[in-house]
């Protein structure tokens, strides 16, 4: 245990545990450890939504940098992918934690942290993998029978505009029961290769020695057996499949928030520049035309203006209530002083301060109603994209039975 952890002891009740439980299924978290973290950074949010700027945040604190990077990538994953479940691997003792979208075939997964040939501590990765497992039968065979006999990866590859940032790996996965062997010599196939430089005899070699992973006397359509050395250097045949991932690196570390969240909150509107700096460096750009479709992009540059036009009306009505409250009290300063008769023009000036205040609070729920209106907008074009989907998908399925 490092010199900075602390224990905490409770005793929890049943429903104690069932909530922690619902709560980390429903996060799609590890362990019970972690889900009580989350639920402290919450209640800690709460709790310290009224603080000035430049106090502790109390959130921060508790959140290490591997957690807050599983969080955001957690967040991204939702909205991009939108997966019908999430399910968790990995471990602390691993150096590895994510998550999958569950689907029986291709999947989609995302993790961070260090492991064995994946990369920098937080790094955050997504990657699309198909494993040798039987599904609807063995849809690996399919692919590596077409990869042997005319290879398409090659014409997918010349439509990308940048091949060098997605990356490959082929490995063996060995069966002992129901489980998978550890790492083992023969585990990997290939290194990770990005696809700019992978050569047609790379991949010949990989597809070959991963279709061998499979039966042949059963048309590839089952584990094949291969002789695995141990860490005991004793050599064993196990059932073996192969599995092949296509990755890439999303980033190599957290970006601070702490400069943004200080310029939303500094009350200015002279760097309304700066204000929009920091929210791409930390959200990031539109996606390109090659990762997303049309509308989203779309619906993606719609949100990024509407909460920069929130952000600005925030900043605006915070420059202002400081103002309001400085004539305020110039006001009540000068009522002390004023000379006999000029009450009326004090009166006045405060009439006018407080018809300019109410003009901000209605800039503030005009704000409110578009940001309303925008969400309302979102969750339509979504409905109208799902009610697009079923057309796109026979138009698939028609398209591959032709080239059948």
């Amino acid at each position: 245990m490092a010199a900075t952890d602390h224990v905490i002891a409770f005793r929890a009740s049943d429903e104690d545990l069932r909530l922690i439980e619902a709560v980390r299924v429903g996060r799609g978290l590890t362990t019970s450890s972690e889900t009580i973290r989350h639920c402290l950074r919450v209640a800690a949010t709460q709790l310290e939504s009224g603080r000035q700027l430049g106090q502790t945040h109390t959130s921060a604190l508790l959140q290490t940098t591997s957690e807050h990077s599983l969080e955001r990538l957690t967040e991204a994953f939702d909205i991009v992918i939108k997966p019908v479940r999430r399910t968790p691997f990995g471990s602390e003792a691993l150096g590895l934690r994510g998550f999958s979208d569950c689907n029986a075939g291709v999947q989609w997964n995302a993790w961070i942290g260090t492991h064995p040939g994946l990369g920098d501590e937080n790094a955050a990765y997504l990657g699309v993998n198909l494993e040798g497992l039987k599904y609807g039968g063995y849809p690996i065979a399919d692919l590596l029978l077409q990869e042997t006999r005319s290879p398409r990866l090659f014409d997918a590859i010349a439509q990308l505009d940048h091949p060098g940032r997605v990356r490959v790996v082929w490995w063996i996965d060995a069966w002992q029961g129901g489980g998978r062997l550890p790492n083992f010599p023969e585990h990997q196939v290939t290194p990770e290769i990005p696809l700019d430089e992978l050569t047609k005899t790379e991949w010949d070699h990989a597809t070959r020695t991963a279709l061998a992973c499979l039966d042949e006397s059963r048309d590839y359509r089952g584990r094949g057996r291969r002789v695995i050395t141990l860490r005991s250097r004793e050599r064993r045949e196990y059932a073996v499949s192969p599995h092949v991932q296509f990755r890439t690196i999303l980033w190599t570390s957290v970006p601070s928030l702490d400069g943004a969240i200080a310029v939303m909150r500094d009350a200015q509107t002279s760097d309304f520049g700066t204000l929009a700096s920091d929210y791409g460096n930390t959200y990031g750009p539109i996606p390109p035309a090659t990762a997303a479709s049309t509308g989203d992009r779309a619906m993606t540059d719609m949100d990024d203006a509407l909460a920069l036009d929130s952000l600005k009306t925030l900043k605006a009505t915070d420059n202002s209530a400081n103002l309001t409250l400085q004539a305020a009290s110039q006001l009540e300063s000068g009522a002390s002083q004023a000379a006999p008769g000029s009450a009326p023009f004090l009166t006045a000036t405060a009439v006018v301060a407080s018809i300019q205040s109410q003009a901000v609070t209605q800039r503030m729920l005009a704000a409110e109603l578009r940001q309303e209106a925008a969400r309302l907008a979102h969750k339509n074009a979504e409905r109208k994209q799902l009610a697009n989907y079923p057309s796109q998908f026979g138009s698939q399925i028609l398209n591959l039975l032709n080239q059948q």
